[in-house]
């Protein structure tokens, strides 16, 4: 995310500043043996929600 962020910010204006955090079912549901999987999608997709919500990057212009 912090890369991304970097790259809307030095993008020109017309640009567009959408990220998108592709994934699976991991951060909605468990599976047996996957829980490393799970953790690594379950933390991004709070803190793009949180983000979000919070408008952290309205002022940006980033969705």
């Amino acid at each position: 995310m912090h890369e991304a962020t970097k790259a809307f910010r030095n993008a020109g204006p017309d640009a567009p500043k959408t990220f998108i955090f592709t994934g699976n079912a991991l951060n909605a549901t468990t599976l047996p043996g996957m829980l490393n999987f799970g953790l690594g999608k379950v933390v991004p997709s709070y803190a793009i929600r949180h983000l979000v919500e919070q408008n952290a990057y309205k002022d940006d212009g980033i969705k």
